[in-house]
């Protein structure tokens, strides 16, 4: 944060640190959140889960409310991404009922992302295999 030229802080990690099911490692979440609150993470991409989710932003613990589903803007806390479907065996979905998802698929699904940053605006597009949008979002600072 201290050098101005840094506009995005954006980190990938193996296992989510939000997730449904039995991929979700409190232990994990407990220990690393708090680095990525403290040096104000925008985006945090995962995999692990062989699923896509995204959760609202969230930040010492704080979930923030979305008044569109499809844009941050100037979020208060980290995006939080699992996209670990684009190969290997689908697990189960669900989690659509948790505080904090915003999307998941209500089936399983292999999809990949598009990610692209123009100065203060972030823009990530899901695609199931064959190429149909299933998610999209845009986070500007």
């Amino acid at each position: 944060k201290k050098n101005r030229n840094i506009r995005w802080i954006i980190i990938y990690c193996h296992y989510p640190m939000h997730s449904f099911g039995v991929s979700h490692v409190p232990t994990w979440e407990k220990h690393v959140t708090p680095l990525l609150d403290r040096y104000e993470v925008d985006l945090c991409l995962s995999g692990h889960r062989h699923v896509y989710e995204r959760h609202k932003p969230i930040r010492g613990g704080v979930v923030y409310e979305l008044s569109d589903t499809h844009l941050y803007e100037k979020p208060r806390g980290t995006i939080y991404i699992t996209n670990g479907s684009a190969g290997g065996s689908l697990q189960g979905v669900g989690g659509s009922h948790l505080p904090t998802m915003v999307f998941t698929p209500s089936g399983k699904m292999y999809t990949y992302a598009t990610m692209t940053i123009e100065g203060d605006t972030l823009h990530y597009v899901v695609f199931d295999k064959v190429g149909e949008r299933i998610d999209y979002f845009k986070i500007v600072k």
